[in-house]
């Protein structure tokens, strides 16, 4: 995690994926902290405490995109190579639903 004002210092690393990370975002409060990875799962953090909390799996393959719900539960969205698009709920386990895409 980079202070890009001023010097640009590095405030902190935070470890968990065992690929690429593709993207992030932070939720609607700051708080939390959503990732995409190539290692096939997404990641939820604690940013204030640098701490994944939750490790998200269904993928079958490289996981591009992920974005939060701007209100309401905390709900996450995410695209992969896999042709699929899945909706997220991180109180319960696995993923709350699948759109496939048989894209050619």
């Amino acid at each position: 995690i980079w202070n890009v004002y001023g010097e640009c210092e590095n405030i902190g690393v935070m470890t968990g994926h065992s690929g690429a990370v593709m993207e992030l975002h932070f939720s609607s409060d700051g708080n939390h902290l959503y990732t995409a990875s190539t290692d096939m799962t997404l990641g939820l953090w604690d940013f204030i405490a640098g701490t994944r909390i939750k490790k998200l799996k269904g993928h079958t393959s490289f996981v591009n995109s992920v974005g939060g719900a701007r209100r309401g539960p905390t709900q996450l969205c995410s695209g992969s190579d896999d042709g699929t698009i899945r909706v997220w709920d991180p109180r319960k386990r696995g993923q709350c639903y699948t759109l496939n895409n048989t894209y050619q």
